[in-house]
């Protein structure tokens, strides 16, 4: 049995090492195509500079908006912008495309991570072989990053409080902020905290009844079904707040197909056409959303002048704003240029 037990061990090992081997061989052979012959699609153009993009999850709309920033500003500064780990068959954690980001040579790394010892050593190896980080959307504070980019959590959360203070009446109102633990989030938590703080200073304590719940987003759907139970409840909150993109849309959904629309205010998390439709409806109460266009532009911009000058500021917040029933056919309208190719130009 403990030899079979060893055997089974040793065939884990092989095929991570196999799997690591393959992913670092692709990346190796892609940026070899892009050093050179140019650009990896064909189109023969040569760059002065290669950059990672690496993220938890290559499907989120934020994220997505934050590379289509970034890639559209290094080409116009001459850098070519990799998303790592996007439309593979396989799916690799943030430490395994950074792992082979780092062996494959970037001139630069743009990384938006959960915080972890392994995440922390890797990026102090890329910093050691002279390749400067970005850390985006969460800090990386106990690495030898170069620089984050991303929100102040703090004051994020004193926007949604503001949204809150907003609806206060003669009676006490529940409200219940959705935050996740699939991991330790202090993003999350920071936001909570100004919430918390917000609604202290403008003396309107007594007003509401403030509490945080868990959702399980570890597994496929387990954001959906966690949502789905909250509303299926006999008693919802008076206000929920959505800390995520996915969890917003999730709650408005659900609202929808439970009836329950009017029985709860939901303040959201960053936009989509749902989010907005929701809006528009009068579903969504608002959603607070950050600017990933200029997310982007920071990240190129501190990687190029670091390559530059050796030299970066270290903290590069950006804003955010928020999208409301006054101010949400705007968006609408926005979107349906940029899907029919019509966005004007000073837009």
């Amino acid at each position: 049995m403990k030899k079979d037990t060893k055997r089974y061990g040793t065939y884990i090992t092989l095929i991570v090492l196999i799997s690591a081997n393959i992913l670092l061989g692709f990346f190796l052979i892609r940026m070899r195509t892009v050093t050179n012959s140019g650009d990896p699609a064909g189109g023969g153009r040569t760059y002065d500079a290669r950059y990672a993009f690496i993220c938890e999850d290559s499907e989120d709309d934020l994220y997505a908006a934050v590379y289509d920033s970034a890639k559209l500003v290094g080409e116009e500064n001459g850098d070519y912008v990799e998303f790592m780990g996007r439309d593979l068959s396989v799916i690799y954690s943030p430490e395994d495309l950074m792992d082979a980001s780092v062996e494959a040579g970037m001139d630069g790394i743009i990384v938006e991570s959960a915080v972890s010892d392994r995440m922390n050593e890797l990026i102090d190896r890329a910093v050691d072989k002279g390749i400067p980080v970005v850390a985006l959307g969460t800090d990386q504070t106990a690495s030898k990053r170069n620089a984050y980019v991303g929100c102040a959590y703090y004051s994020v959360g004193q926007t949604f409080g503001s949204r809150i203070v907003s609806l206060s009446g003669d009676e006490v109102k529940n409200v219940t902020v959705l935050m996740t633990k699939e991991k330790e989030n202090s993003n999350h938590d920071i936001i909570f905290s100004g919430i918390k703080n917000y609604i202290e200073s403008a003396g309107l304590s007594q007003n509401f009844s403030l509490t945080a719940e868990f959702i399980d987003d570890s597994q496929p759907y387990g954001a959906e079904e966690s949502i789905s139970a909250l509303m299926g409840r006999d008693e919802i909150p008076d206000v929920i707040i959505c800390l995520q993109e996915t969890a917003t849309t999730c709650a408005c959904q659900s609202l929808v197909d439970m009836n329950r629309v009017g029985e709860t205010d939901i303040i959201g998390f960053y936009v989509n056409d749902t989010i907005l439709s929701a809006i528009k409806d009068g579903v969504l109460l608002g959603t607070v959303v950050m600017d990933a266009e200029t997310m982007g532009k920071y990240c190129i911009e501190t990687l190029d002048n670091f390559r530059e000058n050796g030299v970066v500021n270290e903290y590069m917040p950006v804003n955010t704003y928020v999208i409301d029933g006054n101010n949400v056919d705007d968006f609408i309208e926005e979107a349906v240029g940029d899907n029919d190719g019509t966005k004007s130009a000073d837009q």
